[in-house]
């Protein structure tokens, strides 16, 4: 009786779990990986998924974007938007090579020893990742460019510099008085 009692009380529970995890909001994939403790891709930013170079695929872009969050952002920031000590990688500036896929790929692997704009050098990543990941990793930095220089804080003279320059916040013409 009381095996019974456990074996329906578990498949209430069981049954009550999985339902919990069908609202309309989520993806089933995501939720299947949620409930068995594994981490699908992060989605990608529209921009970037539009910026793809050829021969890359979304979901290698997303692999990358993986990779770029756990091995990368602590120096270029989140997306790719640079910090004090590592470059902005979302935009159509590279400062060591011309941003080709390949020459992407071969600067993870050397590093950067000698920067030319910041003090710390980018540490050599052979070793580090396999093939297939340094291209997925590659990919993601190569469609970084999509999304642009971040916009400066509001408030600051640089918010209010590019404001002027855009034509947006230029103060008005002076008229005369009479």
């Amino acid at each position: 009786m009381q095996r019974t009692r456990l074996v329906v009380v578990l498949v209430l529970a069981l049954g009550t779990a999985g339902l919990a995890g069908c609202g309309e909001d989520g993806d089933e994939a995501e939720q299947g990986a949620a409930r068995a403790g594994q981490r699908l891709p992060a989605r990608l930013d529209p921009r970037i998924a539009a910026a793809l170079p050829p021969g890359v695929t979304l979901q290698m872009a997303q692999r990358g974007q993986r990779l770029f969050e756990a091995a990368c952002a602590a120096c270029h920031g989140p997306q790719g938007g640079g910090t004090q000590i590592g470059p902005a990688l979302n935009d159509a500036e590279w400062l060591h090579i011309q941003g080709a896929l390949d020459e992407i790929v071969q600067l993870i692997r050397a590093g950067v020893p000698n920067p030319q704009q910041f003090t710390i050098p980018m540490p050599p990543r052979e070793g580090e990742f396999s093939d297939a990941e340094l291209r997925d990793l590659a990919a993601y930095v190569a469609a970084l460019k999509a999304l642009g220089p971040p916009a400066p804080p509001p408030g600051t003279h640089a918010a209010a510099d590019s404001a002027v320059a855009a034509g947006a916040g230029a103060p008005p013409a002076a008229t005369p008085v009479r």
